[in-house]
């Protein structure tokens, strides 16, 4: 499965009707802070979320108030992270992404984190020895976010 199948993929799940438990609202959540980076895979502290803000916080991509927005742009960041890879096939190989029913389980993954969780949505694509992209679509609530939109 190359990476232009991707693309293609979404509008598949939209048509079998992602179900919106309406939970984030529940939650608070207002938008989303969305947010892509790159980070080398020797920082130990990479993994925690206070490392994360702190390398790409300050310079998010956007905001959306819509999930399935959120899913389309962490979609089009992970299509062109692999694109950009050194190996784009090993790249989907890791990421564990190789087929369409492992792509849309991730895809169903994200959704969930997206809509009935308070936090990050996304994760991290090695795209060589050394180097990850981080993509999120972190969850705001008028608390959290300080910051004017």
């Amino acid at each position: 499965m190359g990476v232009a199948t991707f693309r293609g993929v979404l509008p598949h799940l939209d048509e079998d009707g992602l179900t919106d438990s309406g939970r984030w609202r529940e939650l608070g959540v207002t938008h989303w802070h969305l947010t892509v980076g790159e980070v080398t895979t020797g920082d130990p502290a990479r993994y925690r979320i206070e490392r994360w803000r702190e390398l790409v916080g300050a310079r998010y991509e956007g905001t959306t108030d819509d999930p399935r927005e959120a899913l389309r742009w962490i979609t089009d960041q992970r299509i062109d992270a692999v694109k950009r890879a050194t190996h784009p096939d090993a790249c989907l190989a890791r990421a564990g992404w190789d087929s369409e029913a492992r792509w849309l389980a991730a895809l169903e993954v994200t959704w969930m984190m997206l809509t009935r969780t308070l936090g990050p949505a996304g994760g991290g694509i090695s795209v060589s020895d050394g180097r990850s992209i981080e993509i999120y679509a972190d969850a705001m609530t008028p608390r959290s976010c300080g910051k004017a939109h």
